[in-house]
């Protein structure tokens, strides 16, 4: 995988602006037009503060998986897929890629299961310590980090009812839930169980917009 950067100019820029835009609204008073200057600008200052945050936590992360002291061991397998996957095997969690931002998703859920946040099993069968509050957690963790890298990984890849995401800040519990493939709601199936029912789910999902 590549080495992450920031670029500290684009980042910088936002909260320079929203600044500028405070201070002339105390210079000349506020109108309609600069209030909503000022309310997309302090947006795109909490979305780059976010991404921030993402970055430096998968940073941290990795570093600790790398350490020579860990005594658990990691892999990384690039496969020609779709998808990614993260699971245990024999006593190795074994975290496969198919690009750069997904290795961030895949070795964020890699932290998750030595973390005991996930229970590592075989392909397919890991399970969310916590029930349904765990799932929401660690899956929206693992798309914002995702997001943190590659906006467009997500943004043009993972299909959510009623919209996709367009910034860090849509990756919410409801976007997590409207996740699906095709019109099956994929992590409410797991939540579901035997109870799942995607004409439910799709109609909670219109009450919440």
């Amino acid at each position: 995988m590549h080495s992450l950067s920031l670029c500290d100019g684009e980042h910088s820029a936002t909260p320079t602006k929203a600044k500028k835009i405070k201070n002339q609204i105390v210079k000349e008073g506020t109108s309609e037009k600069l209030e909503k200057k000022l309310a997309n600008a302090t947006t795109e200052v909490g979305a780059i503060t976010e991404t921030i945050n993402e970055l430096d936590a998968s940073s941290r992360e990795l570093t600790e998986m790398g350490n020579s002291e860990v005594a658990q061991e990691f892999t990384f397998k690039e496969v020609s897929s779709s998808e990614g996957d993260t699971y245990l095997e024999k006593g190795v969690i074994t975290m496969e890629i198919v690009s750069d931002a997904n290795g961030i998703h895949e070795s964020t859920h890699g932290y998750q299961i030595y973390k005991g946040e996930i229970t590592g099993g075989a392909k397919g069968k890991n399970t969310y310590q916590g029930g349904g509050e765990t799932l929401f957690r660690v899956e929206m963790s693992v798309y914002r980090r995702q997001f943190a890298v590659d906006p467009t990984s997500v943004q043009n890849n993972v299909p959510s009812y009623p919209n996709n995401a367009r910034t860090i800040q849509d990756i919410t519990r409801n976007w997590i839930l409207g996740i699906n493939n095709k019109g099956d709601f994929i992590y409410a199936r797991i939540l579901l169980g035997a109870a799942y029912d995607a004409k439910t789910i799709r109609k909670y999902l219109d009450s919440q917009k």
